[in-house]
């Protein structure tokens, strides 16, 4: 390697030096990446169980608190979120069909 490098740093005029500080340069962004990556990771791993634990509120009342802690009006957004309109038309949808027989009708309300 160090005589490719010797080679290298002749014919193009590129000191050892340099391309030792290119290669360190390089080994640096990949150790933030990976950084970046287990962050990522943990993370997911936080939301998994939050969900699993507590479902979808919990989690979403927590990722909000550690969010958007500093900013009270995107916490408030976050956590007052409106309800999609395929949502409503499914819950008006259900309701209706449901009228009809008994068993439903306790079951949703």
């Amino acid at each position: 390697m160090l005589k490719k490098t010797l080679l290298f740093s002749s014919v193009y005029g590129v000191s050892q030096a340099s391309h030792v500080r290119h290669r360190s340069n390089v080994v640096d962004a990949l150790e933030k990446l990976q950084l970046q990556l287990q962050k990522k990771l943990k993370m997911c791993t936080i939301e998994g169980s939050l969900f699993l634990d507590g479902g979808v509120s919990v989690t979403d009342r927590v990722f909000g608190e550690v969010l958007f802690k500093d900013t009270p009006e995107l916490l408030h957004v976050w956590s007052h979120l409106p309800r999609h309109p395929l949502q409503v038309a499914l819950s008006v949808l259900t309701n209706s069909l449901c009228c009809w027989n008994e068993t439903l009708t306790v079951e949703t309300q």
